[in-house]
């Protein structure tokens, strides 16, 4: 889940070390919206934003914001894939 007021990009990092490219957000911005402070409030949700092979242990993600950062985050959802 997140809001951006563009669309921007994210990257994720495993263990300090590049994990994927960058990855493209669309914005959630309204230029309908009469009142700016609530454009942090159209939340969107991408299903399926990148697929990444894991090693079996405790690892360390961290997502980074790379072009256009005004972007909030939610959350993150991980599910595995067989």
């Amino acid at each position: 889940m997140y809001t951006a007021s563009g669309d921007g990009g994210i990257a994720l990092d495993l263990d300090g070390k590049p994990l994927t490219s960058e990855l493209k957000i669309p914005s959630t911005r309204n230029d309908k919206e009469p009142v700016d402070w609530r454009q942090w409030h159209h939340w969107n949700r991408i299903d399926s934003l990148t697929t990444v092979k894991l090693k079996k242990g405790v690892h360390v993600i961290t997502l980074k914001t790379v072009s256009h950062g005004n972007m909030n985050y939610d959350y993150l959802d991980f599910k595995l894939i067989q």
